[in-house]
């Protein structure tokens, strides 16, 4: 069960493929709340060497290996922060008029 938990929560945060047998049932999702953080540990991990063979490896320029490693991060995670910062800029402030904010 903790398997299914961890797998759920890795398909759920990134676009990476988990196990076939692993779906987003809501009561997994919950039992997996605790492999949140190193999902994140995990990512960032992912992310930092995209970075490190971007610039120390090739010789990129900072701002590269920099963007590179942005867009890695926007791939494996799916734009998933990104997307809950337009819907919290959307709740905030659409469907209002100027005077109404």
């Amino acid at each position: 069960a903790e398997v299914r938990g961890f797998f759920t929560v890795w398909t759920f945060v990134t676009r990476l493929p988990g196990p076939t047998w692993v779906d987003h049932h809501p009561g997994y999702l919950m039992r997996g709340m605790a492999y949140f953080p190193l999902a994140g540990a995990l990512i960032g991990t992912f992310v930092s060497v995209f970075f490190d063979v971007t610039h120390v490896t090739m010789g990129l320029p900072l701002v590269i290996a920099s963007v590179v490693s942005e867009v890695s991060v926007l791939w494996i995670g799916g734009c998933f922060h990104e997307d809950g910062l337009a819907d919290s800029a959307d709740g905030i402030g659409g469907g209002w008029s100027r005077d109404q904010i």
